[in-house]
């Protein structure tokens, strides 16, 4: 995530090599540390956001990853859906362009017929019940809002506040105290 906001604040500061760089070390465990093991138990939908974020990179433009890397990125986005059901972080399930990009790649990528269609499937659902609209019930918790306007009505058409007056007062001591100045210098 704070490589993906570099990238789009500063595209000079991180560079294609840059992000080659942590699909080896995340996805391809370039240092063998046991990194899919270690996110498959530990946290599942932390692998799966960055995977996401990868793709979200490539089809943005602002990572130019090999096809290969593309292919591998959307076979372990989609099995990561698939094995552990959808993380719907804000640049997944709230991201349908990157879905359809996703969807684009599932061909292409080796995914099998079984995977692309619980992918679909496990999408289809996570994203409906937020655009449809259906939820548990019309209770609602917490303060009604109500318009106010921004004047009162028994306020007449001028009014002053306290500060208003005592920078008035300010203004006008400081502009005396000049002119006595000035009378008492000259005379």
């Amino acid at each position: 995530e704070n490589m993906w906001g570099w990238d789009v604040m500063a595209p000079d500061m991180v560079t294609d090599s840059d992000w080659d760089e942590i699909y080896d070390i995340y996805v391809n465990d370039k240092y063998d540390l046991g990194t899919k093991e270690f996110f498959n138990t530990s946290n599942p939908y932390a692998y799966q956001a960055m995977t996401a974020r990868m793709l979200e990179t490539t089809r943005k433009g602002y990572w130019n990853a090999s096809d290969e890397v593309i292919r591998s990125l959307a076979k372990e986005y989609v099995e990561s859906v698939v094995e552990n059901g959808v993380t719907c972080c804000h640049h997944t399930c709230g991201n349908p362009l990157l879905d359809e990009y996703v969807q684009g790649l599932l061909s292409v990528a080796g995914v099998s017929e079984q995977d692309a269609d619980m992918y679909r499937k496990m999408m289809d659902e996570a994203t409906e019940r937020a655009a449809s609209g259906k939820g548990v019930g019309d209770y609602v918790e917490g303060y009604e809002m109500e318009d106010e306007s921004a004047r009162s009505a028994d306020t007449g058409p001028m009014s002053f506040s306290g500060s208003d007056i005592m920078g008035l007062l300010i203004v006008l001591l400081a502009a005396g105290a000049i002119y006595v100045g000035f009378r008492k210098g000259g005379g």
